[in-house]
């Protein structure tokens, strides 16, 4: 059962999810992979691309990785879930369940994504596929942002489910100081 009057925040979360994931499927199926469609005036981009790494497209160099970061990431997400949303033992701040909810859902998103998406599009193996990406931002990689060894550390390609992350980390920044901790843990 979900915790006191947290069901909105357990809806919200189901369409974050089900937003993303619907919006990753369309592009799948509209634009090729490694196509892009301009939009106003080239300020922003639709841009097929596939991510085979973790966050920002590094790889991770052990051997099944991949795998092995994807049961963390389940993990983690299925703890969080438990505390946050089912027993709400941590805090009553609705700003901040709000923010956890977001950074949560955007990481289930991508997490159902790595789970899948090679079985579902390629009859391949669970927990081996990639994170669809698509929103694209031109005009981010003429000035604003670093490069690390000649390349761009961010080439501002992500999806949904990366928006939500970002702003819920922003918004758990901006208002975690009103934390009143109960019992963290169970």
């Amino acid at each position: 059962m979900i915790g006191k009057n947290n069901n909105i925040f357990f809806i919200l979360s189901l369409i974050i999810v089900l937003i993303d994931q619907l919006s990753k499927f369309f592009i799948k199926k509209y634009i090729n992979l490694n196509d892009c469609i301009f939009y106003l005036n080239g300020f922003l981009a639709l841009y097929h691309v596939e991510n085979d790494g973790i966050i920002y497209g590094f790889k991770i160099p052990l051997y099944n990785g991949k795998i092995l970061l994807s049961i963390i990431k389940a993990i983690i997400i299925i703890h969080l879930y438990y505390i946050f949303l089912i027993k709400n033992n941590f805090c009553s701040n609705k700003s901040l369940l709000y923010g956890i909810t977001l950074m949560i859902s955007g990481a289930l998103s991508n997490t159902i994504d790595s789970w899948f998406h090679d079985i579902i599009y390629y009859n391949g193996y669970i927990m081996n596929g990639n994170v669809t990406d698509m929103i694209y931002l031109p005009f981010m990689n003429n000035y604003y942002l670093p490069f690390i060894n000649g390349k761009f550390f961010f080439n501002a390609i992500f999806n949904i489910a990366d928006i939500n992350i970002l702003l819920g980390c922003m918004i758990i920044i901006l208002f975690g100081y009103k934390i009143k901790v109960k019992n963290f843990l169970y």
